[in-house]
């Protein structure tokens, strides 16, 4: 017999077609235990963007199989997540003199700090022109300080190469909504240097604004609020959100 034209068994090596039988035998299923360090999301309301965000590798869990979804997101984390998934390059000093004084060589942070803080760190900075995607403060990294929202913004756009974008702002910060432009409430709260990275991190939609109503007892209609909230301390589910927006603004640009 033959299957599409071609002869089954042209050698004759094999018992060639049969009829249908009846095979006995014993299929075994393999039940998956779901994400290794996410023993703790279950419930959260960020678990789906947590789960993306593990599955393509933008964040880790802990050794202990949990992710701690509202633990305050640490220095020495970003660092980490910042190389992980957000094309930055891997890079150590030439001279094996460390960039800052406050962590040993040995930290397991330690080559993730010091690629973060590189000279052109974003894989699309092709130049290397542009300072690192994450600052020193006096000389040091302070990899166990928490990460504040205004710093993560910067982060984020760093990583995406715009910079001199970045740099370049000088207008109202506002957050789009309803095909509006609304102003953010504290934008005087954050430092200039940095409103042009709070712009482009909600214009890319990589962190949400803050919206708040607001009614007078004699208003016709509520006024609608805006606020970035710089200072508020980002958690490790926040970033896993942010991550996976990012790497949907990154893709986006290249197509």
């Amino acid at each position: 017999g033959s299957v599409s034209g071609v002869v089954v068994d042209p050698l004759d090596v094999t018992n060639g077609v049969a009829l249908p039988g009846t095979i006995t035998g014993e299929i075994s299923f393999l039940k998956s235990g779901g994400y290794t360090g996410m023993g703790d999301v279950a419930g959260h309301p960020a678990r789906q963007a947590i789960e993306f965000a593990v599955a393509n590798r933008l964040v880790d869990g802990y050794s202990d199989s949990k992710f701690r979804p509202n633990s305050y997101l640490r220095r020495s984390e970003l660092a980490q997540y910042l190389v992980m998934g957000t094309s930055v390059r891997q890079s150590l000093p030439f001279d094996g003199v460390p960039s800052f004084a406050d962590m040993d060589t040995t930290n397991a942070a330690y080559p993730f700090a010091e690629s973060a803080v590189a000279q052109g760190a974003p894989l699309r900075d092709l130049g290397q022109r542009q300072d690192g995607v994450m600052g020193l403060l006096n000389g040091e990294f302070r990899g166990n300080d928490y990460v504040t929202r205004v710093s993560l913004a910067y982060s984020l756009v760093q990583s995406m190469a715009l910079q001199a974008e970045a740099r370049s702002f000088d207008g109202q910060l506002t957050a789009f909504y309803d095909g509006k432009r609304i102003p953010i409430d504290d934008a005087a709260s954050i430092a200039p240097a940095l409103r042009g990275y709070v712009q482009l991190a909600l214009d890319q939609g990589l962190i949400n604004a803050r919206f708040t109503l607001t009614q007078g007892p004699f208003d016709l209609a509520p006024t609608l609020h805006a606020w970035f909230d710089p200072a508020k301390k980002v958690t490790r589910a926040d970033y896993a959100v942010a991550a996976g927006r990012y790497l949907a603004a990154y893709r986006s640009a290249e197509d």
